[in-house]
């Protein structure tokens, strides 16, 4: 339309526009999927959300790992004798 002015990508309104055209479409988007895929679709989904999960729990114990070997340095020790303290019950 001649005259009109596209809102910028950071702005509310373009964030608003975005949102109205996906409520639009979901219903039919999802009944389109269903037909492409022949239904597969939702495997692919239980499979991304399998796989986010499994990332997840990577990263928590990639994180704790990071903790115990800070806790060891603190302690002046190695990590693996940390481990071996821990196992054992030992408090220090």
């Amino acid at each position: 339309m001649p005259g009109t002015t596209k809102p910028s990508r950071d702005s509310a309104q373009f964030a608003g526009q975005v949102n109205r055209m996906f409520d639009r479409v979901a219903s039919r988007y999802d009944a389109l999927n269903s037909v492409m895929t022949a239904g597969l679709h939702h495997r692919w989904r239980e499979r991304a959300a399998d796989r986010a999960e499994q990332e997840a729990v990577e990263i928590a114990m990639r994180d704790a790992e990071g903790d115990r070997a800070r806790a060891a340095a603190r302690l002046g020790i190695s990590l693996s004798t940390l481990g071996r303290r821990l196992r054992a019950g030992e408090e220090s």
